[in-house]
């Protein structure tokens, strides 16, 4: 299927990044959105952010699996961020004509 060699193709780039010396860190988009927005809430985001800065490679998986009413800003910001300093792989189980 189409989800098993994007998944295949995404685990051969984050472990050339790991032979490479390079930090890389997968997590699921829900997973990272929950994270983004209690950081917040405990108005420690710049710090949560922060962290994030020392991973070369992030890859958020399923970002489809969001709600579309959801508070999605913390998360555009934290991609927004790393461009062009880091790296971040996006992936969503949406299909590309939605």
């Amino acid at each position: 299927s189409g989800k098993a060699l994007e998944d295949a193709h995404i685990y051969r780039i984050e472990h050339a990044g790991i032979d490479a010396g390079f930090r890389v860190r997968l997590i699921n988009a829900v997973t990272l959105l929950q994270e983004l927005l209690a950081a917040q809430q405990e108005v420690q985001l710049s710090k949560y952010l922060e962290s994030w800065g020392r991973i070369d490679l992030v890859t958020i998986d399923e970002l489809g699996r969001l709600q579309q009413d959801q508070e999605l800003t913390p998360m555009f910001q934290s991609i927004a961020d790393r461009y062009e300093t880091e790296s971040t792989i996006v992936t969503s189980n949406l299909e590309s004509s939605r």
